[in-house]
């Protein structure tokens, strides 16, 4: 379920959005089946290699297997931005907006599972963010067809990183009416 999601809009029209949900909300079950069974090709590589990350920060900081509680994890899910308006700050302020709301929520941290390094960076340099982990996509051997990862690099797509913006000991601040070029 996403349920913290922050949009740019330009004259009304969505330009860009960001993807947020409280960790503790399990994705749906009968829609995640209904996601998969509507997929083309072999997707255990991704799906395994995002789950190694999920298994390093669940590890890292404590995330119990069964019920998870409420507003500590905030995850930055997906960001997508219409490739006309790419490489315009857009996703730097979608990814400041989304701290800022998990800061003013009290949430403990933000992560994020990126395929990018577009988005890897945006993390790294303008929110604060950390990699924790990361899945190299020429070495990696974690499932039976990882193999499928091995041209990603010459393309540009280095790895799979767990992103983490430690928000410990910060402030809530309100951000209520402000925008994301306020931050």
């Amino acid at each position: 379920m996403v349920d913290k999601s922050v949009l740019a809009t330009s004259e009304g029209v969505v330009v860009g959005a960001m993807l947020s949900k409280d960790y503790s909300n399990p994705d749906p079950e009968e829609e995640f089946a209904g996601f998969m069974a509507a997929l083309e090709g072999d997707w255990l590589p991704a799906l395994t290699a995002i789950g190694e990350c999920e298994e390093a920060f669940n590890s890292s900081f404590g995330v119990p297997p069964e019920v998870r509680p409420a507003e500590k994890w905030f995850q930055l899910w997906n960001c997508g931005i219409d490739p006309a308006w790419r490489r315009k700050g857009i996703g730097k302020k979608l990814v400041s907006h989304s701290v800022a709301i998990a800061k003013e929520q009290g949430f403990e941290s933000c992560f994020s599972i990126t395929t990018s390094g577009g988005m890897t960076h945006i993390l790294t340099n303008h929110s604060g963010s950390s990699v924790e982990h990361f899945v190299d996509y020429a070495t990696w051997t974690g499932a039976e067809t990882a193999e499928c990862f091995r041209a990603l690099p010459s393309q540009g797509h280095k790895g799979m990183s767990l992103c983490v913006v430690r928000l410990w000991g910060e402030s809530k601040r309100s951000t209520r009416g402000g925008s994301a070029e306020d931050e």
